[in-house]
């Protein structure tokens, strides 16, 4: 069994309400009944990780959540191949058209045969737990890129892992990373993304000028994918050239990746390690450990903006590490200098706002008329339809929505509902995190820090850059090295 499954709760679990079955997916497969000891024809559904049975009863409806179960595909000399379903002490085996439902579980659950798969390929990267390879798919030659941890390092996190894991699975968007398979073996957890063979933005940068045109469109698409994490609750905590990673080899199609310090958003501020991002990178907010929101991850766009507009310049940069950080506290930036349009710089202050408060959130941003012509959703305002902005915190005086993270104690009640009541039906797995961070990404250490995601280790630092190629690793890097905490 794997040791990311949670607890051993009963396998099936009532559902006393109707269920809007539209949102699923529904299947007819062969299925062992033990009442009469023999294979049945029954109705499944699934949305995600949620299963669904139905029973003879219109309202005789069960469900179970499959995150993290084993999943094997199974062979009956009689009635082919099957989908088996594993927990500690359940089995779940269904018979027929299994290849849809195999596809999409791989995204949730935990499989055991990698090395039949894939070939592990060369090392992109190295740290102290985790490692990252390039993956090659035997029959198809894909290419692939798999983090592979050491069940019995002394350093590796199993919450910090799930918490990752969960929160990867969650992403949707196309331009966020998303996870693809999970493989474990006795000794190694491997999770499968997608390999970037392009680079990220910040090698991109060392190469190339960017237009301020192309910088506000690449801008415009990553304020997309910034408000599709906030909708899940989602703070990214570490937006920067280096996690920005290309699937071409100009800026046509970009991703946000490494959600290692990604945490779900919490109503009163405080966060796994309350100090984390990158020195140079980070809301003025968190260094003066204040509680902060969604509104960190705008900063650390804008200064992504201010980046691609000054070819790399940090605004905050300095030799001096205890200046730099002073400077980015403050969060005083000189606009005088750059060459590009007022309404850039317009956006840039909203964007780079030292005051929280009055910072733009990403949907905000987005419909800034710097991106007018970019967003579609200018027929929302003819519509006279309320755009509601759900990621302003309950402490910010314009907040009018929260989001809450699921506890990592506690599993998530499933709400399910019918048309009749027209509220839908919504479940979340159960919270996991893991990151492994770059010598430049910091977890700081402050009073207000606490949850532990393991022990933090301080380190000492012998050049403080955010913008030197000779201080920055392969982006594959900071998907495995260790953690750091000040």
């Amino acid at each position: 069994m794997s040791i990311l499954f949670e607890t051993d709760q009963p396998f099936w679990r009532k559902v006393d309400q109707n269920i809007k079955l539209n949102e699923f997916t529904q299947e007819e497969f062969l299925h062992y009944s033990k009442k009469h000891k023999e294979y049945r024809r029954q109705n499944f559904a699934k949305k995600d990780a949620i299963i669904l049975k139905f029973g003879k009863e219109e309202d005789d409806i069960m469900c179970c959540n499959v995150s993290n179960f084993r999943l094997e595909i199974s062979n009956h000399q009689k009635l082919g191949a099957g989908l088996k379903l594993i927990s500690k002490t359940n089995c779940f085996e269904v018979f027929g058209s299994i290849e849809q439902w195999h596809q999409d579980l791989k995204k949730y659950c935990i499989q055991n045969n990698l090395k039949t798969k894939y070939t592990i390929g060369k090392k992109l990267g190295n740290g102290s737990f985790a490692d990252v390879h390039l993956l090659i798919h035997k029959e198809s030659k894909q290419e692939f890129a798999v983090k592979i941890y050491d069940k019995a390092s002394t350093k590796f996190d199993l919450t910090c892992v799930k918490q990752e894991l969960d929160i990867l699975r969650q992403m949707d968007h196309p331009f966020t990373s998303q996870i693809i398979e999970a493989y474990e073996s006795s000794k190694y957890l491997y999770l499968i993304q997608e390999f970037y063979k392009y680079g990220s933005l910040y090698e991109y940068l060392l190469r190339n000028e960017i237009p301020e045109e192309d910088a506000i469109k690449t801008t415009h698409k990553l304020l997309e994918a910034l408000v599709s994490v906030h909708s899940k609750g989602v703070l990214h905590r570490d937006i920067k050239p280096e996690n920005i990673l290309l699937r071409k080899p100009n800026l046509e199609d970009i991703v946000i990746s490494d959600f290692g310090l990604a945490v779900y958003y919490n109503e009163h501020g405080k966060y796994n390690h309350q100090r984390a991002g990158t020195p140079g990178n980070i809301a003025p907010e968190i260094l003066k450990d204040q509680n902060y929101d969604y509104k960190v991850d705008v900063y650390g766009l804008g200064i992504v903006l201010y980046q691609m507009l000054t070819s790399l310049h940090s605004p905050f940069y300095n030799q001096n590490y205890q200046k730099m950080l002073s400077q980015n506290q403050e969060g005083f930036i000189d606009y005088s200098q750059m060459k590009c349009s007022s309404q850039t710089i317009d956006l840039l202050t909203k964007m780079l706002d030292p005051d929280p408060l009055t910072r733009y959130t990403a949907i905000q941003a987005k419909l800034d008329q710097v991106f007018k012509k970019y967003n579609r959703q200018t027929i929302i305002i003819k519509r006279k339809k309320i755009v509601q902005d759900k990621t302003t915190s309950s402490f910010s005086p314009r907040s009018d929505s929260i989001i809450f993270s699921p506890s990592p104690k506690q599993t998530p009640p499933l709400i399910v509902s019918s048309p009749k009541n027209s509220s839908q039906f919504s479940k979340r797995i159960l919270g996991l995190q893991l990151r492994s961070k770059p010598d430049e990404r910091r977890q700081f250490f402050s009073p207000n820090s606490f949850i532990n995601c393991g022990t933090p280790k301080n380190s000492s630092r012998q050049q403080q850059k955010t913008s030197t190629h000779q201080t920055r690793k392969s982006i594959y890097q900071g998907l495995i090295s260790q953690k750091a905490a000040f």
